[in-house]
């Protein structure tokens, strides 16, 4: 596929076996069977011990009832645009995290391609470009911030939620 505007894409092909120092293959098995391992104890404790979770549920929720700013009308929309910054700095910055050289991340790119301004959202290409990366969020906010002019919040339920439920909307 071809354009004016755009470089030819490449077809994928996967990085060499040794592009990894020797040292995070056994890193790599662990963090492999611990997310094979989690989903599995998640599911035994719900058939094994499923009060021992709506316990640590509504323990948690408890807590979080008790604090002033769960109260607060913007409280959901700004544990949600922190959530959708965090993943945004996460997968922007992660060739900066676990590679120090940056060709070496390439080869794990569907590209095969090092990352071109990873940092947009900090400014890195200007200004215009800075406020084009946080108008969606801005507006986001402003949005809600402006309903909420308009219709009250309801209240958080004091009644907790049970483990099943957090799992099933969360996952």
């Amino acid at each position: 596929i071809t354009s004016p505007r755009l470089a030819p894409i490449k077809p994928w092909t996967p990085p060499p076996a040794d592009v990894d120092p020797k040292h995070w293959r056994p890193a790599a098995g662990v963090q492999r069977a611990v997310a094979r391992a989690v989903p599995a104890a998640l599911a035994t404790a719900f058939v094994v011990a499923p009060g021992a979770l709506d316990a640590f549920v509504s323990n948690a929720w408890a807590s979080l009832h008790g604090q002033w700013w769960a109260h607060a009308p913007m409280f959901e929309a700004w544990t949600a645009t922190l959530g959708f910054v965090g993943a945004i700095v996460l997968w922007s910055s992660a060739h900066k995290l676990f590679f120090r050289d940056e060709a070496r991340a390439a080869a794990y790119r569907f590209d095969g391609e090092p990352a071109v301004a990873p940092f947009e959202w900090l400014g890195e290409l200007g200004l215009k470009r800075l406020w084009g990366a946080w108008l969606p969020l801005v507006a986001y906010l402003g949005s809600i911030k402006l309903f909420h002019c308009f219709v009250t919040k309801a209240p958080l339920p004091a009644a907790a939620p049970t483990a099943l439920r957090v799992v099933a909307e969360v996952c």
